[in-house]
């Protein structure tokens, strides 16, 4: 499954197409989320990010939102709404539901307390400075590394924004 964000800079039809491309590649569904369309929601990641394999750190104004479900259907797409993030989220990692933490407000979430790195399950990179968001993640069970970033986080880039899969194969040159 993939979990995509689709808003102001993003249409449906490129959703759908991207879900035709995942199918194609043996994904048998994608999730897609609105983002707001606000200064403080320009990617998914700044509003949430799966910390753990059964938690979401998540920031509230999207927990209203509902998530629509893309499965390959012959040539096309069916497509079924959730009435939330967490419900689509549950069901395609086949929970019977998610255990939420919310970004403890308005300024901390500014501030990019949902854009934290998931290391592994359980373990996470956050700026430090969203301390009532990384206490609350800390009392959900999770191991949280705070960083320092009161400047990054002014140019918007939180630690999963701030970084980039590698490649690391003994075959590549």
């Amino acid at each position: 499954a993939a979990l995509v964000g689709f808003g102001s800079r993003s249409r449906r039809a490129s959703v759908e197409a991207l879900a035709r491309t995942l199918f194609a590649a043996g994904f048998d569904r994608v999730l897609a989320v609105q983002i707001p369309a606000a200064r403080f929601s320009i990617h998914l990641d700044c509003l949430m990010t799966l910390v753990d394999v059964d938690l979401v750190l998540i920031d509230r104004r999207l927990r209203r939102s509902s998530a629509v479900e893309l499965r390959p259907r012959g040539e096309g797409v069916a497509t079924r709404i959730h009435p939330s993030v967490e419900a689509a989220l549950a069901d395609a990692l086949g929970l019977d539901a998610m255990r939420v933490v919310e970004v403890a407000d308005e300024h901390e979430q500014w501030r990019l307390a949902a854009n934290t790195l998931a290391l592994r399950p359980g373990r996470v990179v956050a700026y430090a400075h969203n301390e009532r968001t990384n206490e609350a993640l800390a009392a959900a069970g999770v191991e949280v590394r705070g960083v320092p970033g009161e400047e990054l986080s002014r140019g918007h880039g939180g630690p999963r924004c701030l970084t980039c899969p590698l490649r690391r194969d003994a075959a590549d040159p």
